[in-house]
Protein backbone atom coordinates (compact mmCIF):
# COMPACT_ATOMS: atom_id res chain seq x y z
CA UNK A 1 0.00 0.00 0.00
CA UNK A 2 1.43 3.30 -0.64
CA UNK A 3 1.97 5.58 2.47
CA UNK A 4 3.41 8.44 1.15
CA UNK A 5 1.92 11.64 -0.03
CA UNK A 6 3.52 14.36 -1.56
CA UNK A 7 2.66 17.60 -2.86
CA UNK A 8 2.71 19.33 -6.20
CA UNK A 9 2.76 23.34 -5.28
CA UNK A 10 1.58 26.00 -7.40
CA UNK A 11 2.66 29.45 -7.27
CA UNK A 12 5.15 28.97 -4.95
CA UNK A 13 6.12 32.95 -4.97
CA UNK A 14 2.64 33.57 -4.47
CA UNK A 15 1.55 35.56 -7.82
CA UNK A 16 5.34 37.22 -7.22
CA UNK A 17 4.81 38.27 -3.44
CA UNK A 18 7.59 36.50 -2.15
CA UNK A 19 9.96 37.87 -4.91
CA UNK A 20 10.00 41.11 -2.88
CA UNK A 21 8.18 43.48 -6.05
CA UNK A 22 5.74 44.53 -4.18
CA UNK A 23 7.36 46.12 -0.95
CA UNK A 24 7.56 49.43 -2.10
CA UNK A 25 3.96 49.58 -3.85
CA UNK A 26 2.53 47.50 -7.27
CA UNK A 27 4.51 48.01 -9.90
CA UNK A 28 3.28 49.54 -12.91
CA UNK A 29 4.68 46.47 -15.12
CA UNK A 30 3.55 43.52 -12.60
CA UNK A 31 0.71 41.11 -13.08
CA UNK A 32 -1.36 43.53 -10.13
CA UNK A 33 -1.11 46.23 -11.50
CA UNK A 34 -3.31 44.84 -14.55
CA UNK A 35 -6.82 44.56 -12.04
CA UNK A 36 -8.92 43.17 -15.43
CA UNK A 37 -6.83 40.10 -15.69
CA UNK A 38 -9.22 37.30 -14.56
CA UNK A 39 -6.68 35.76 -11.97
CA UNK A 40 -6.15 39.10 -9.88
CA UNK A 41 -9.50 39.66 -9.35
CA UNK A 42 -9.74 36.17 -7.81
CA UNK A 43 -6.74 36.75 -5.98
CA UNK A 44 -7.96 39.87 -4.16
CA UNK A 45 -11.57 38.05 -3.49
CA UNK A 46 -9.68 35.23 -1.97
CA UNK A 47 -6.88 37.14 -0.03
CA UNK A 48 -7.71 40.50 0.98
CA UNK A 49 -6.24 43.95 1.34
CA UNK A 50 -5.00 42.85 5.10
CA UNK A 51 -3.98 39.58 3.86
CA UNK A 52 -2.16 41.10 1.08
CA UNK A 53 -0.02 43.36 3.11
CA UNK A 54 0.52 40.81 5.47
CA UNK A 55 2.60 38.72 3.06
CA UNK A 56 4.34 42.27 1.90
CA UNK A 57 5.27 42.29 5.44
CA UNK A 58 6.60 38.65 5.64
CA UNK A 59 8.94 39.45 3.45
CA UNK A 60 10.67 42.08 4.97
CA UNK A 61 11.92 39.70 7.76
CA UNK A 62 13.07 37.11 4.94
CA UNK A 63 15.43 39.76 3.77
CA UNK A 64 18.57 39.38 6.10
CA UNK A 65 18.60 35.62 5.11
CA UNK A 66 18.58 36.07 1.59
CA UNK A 67 21.00 39.00 2.05
CA UNK A 68 23.38 36.15 3.83
CA UNK A 69 22.82 33.69 1.87
CA UNK A 70 23.65 36.50 -1.52
CA UNK A 71 20.77 35.10 -3.27
CA UNK A 72 17.20 36.86 -4.00
CA UNK A 73 14.09 36.57 -2.18
CA UNK A 74 12.70 34.99 -4.80
CA UNK A 75 15.34 31.94 -4.96
CA UNK A 76 15.31 31.87 -1.15
CA UNK A 77 11.63 30.98 -1.52
CA UNK A 78 11.95 28.31 -3.90
CA UNK A 79 14.73 26.56 -2.19
CA UNK A 80 12.59 26.55 0.86
CA UNK A 81 9.81 25.13 -1.11
CA UNK A 82 11.81 22.31 -2.16
CA UNK A 83 13.30 21.64 1.02
CA UNK A 84 9.94 20.68 2.22
CA UNK A 85 10.02 16.92 2.76
CA UNK A 86 6.24 17.09 1.68
CA UNK A 87 6.94 18.85 -1.54
CA UNK A 88 7.97 16.65 -4.76
CA UNK A 89 7.87 19.57 -7.17
CA UNK A 90 6.99 23.03 -7.21
CA UNK A 91 5.19 24.63 -10.85
CA UNK A 92 7.28 28.07 -11.22
CA UNK A 93 6.49 30.32 -13.75
CA UNK A 94 8.75 33.09 -15.87
CA UNK A 95 7.72 36.36 -17.08
CA UNK A 96 11.76 36.83 -18.42
CA UNK A 97 14.76 34.86 -19.12
CA UNK A 98 16.57 36.45 -15.85
CA UNK A 99 13.22 35.05 -13.89
CA UNK A 100 14.33 31.63 -15.05
CA UNK A 101 17.70 31.67 -14.19
CA UNK A 102 16.52 32.42 -10.91
CA UNK A 103 14.18 29.70 -10.68
CA UNK A 104 17.54 27.15 -11.57
CA UNK A 105 19.20 29.31 -9.36
CA UNK A 106 17.02 27.95 -6.36
CA UNK A 107 17.47 24.19 -7.36
CA UNK A 108 21.79 25.27 -6.89
CA UNK A 109 20.98 27.02 -3.65
CA UNK A 110 18.28 23.73 -1.95
CA UNK A 111 21.63 21.30 -3.29
CA UNK A 112 23.90 23.11 -1.86
CA UNK A 113 21.88 24.05 1.65
CA UNK A 114 21.40 19.77 1.65
CA UNK A 115 25.26 19.00 1.52
CA UNK A 116 25.54 20.91 4.03
CA UNK A 117 23.03 19.65 6.13
CA UNK A 118 21.11 23.19 6.61
CA UNK A 119 18.18 21.28 5.04
CA UNK A 120 16.90 17.50 5.61
CA UNK A 121 14.26 15.67 3.84
CA UNK A 122 13.64 12.84 5.54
Amino acid sequence: MWTHKYLTVFSPLRQGILSGKYKTGIPDNSRFAQTQLEFISGFWKRTGKEEFQAMVDTVSKLEPIAERLGVKLSVLALAWVLANKHVSSAITGASSPEQIYENVEAVRVYVQAVDRGDFERD
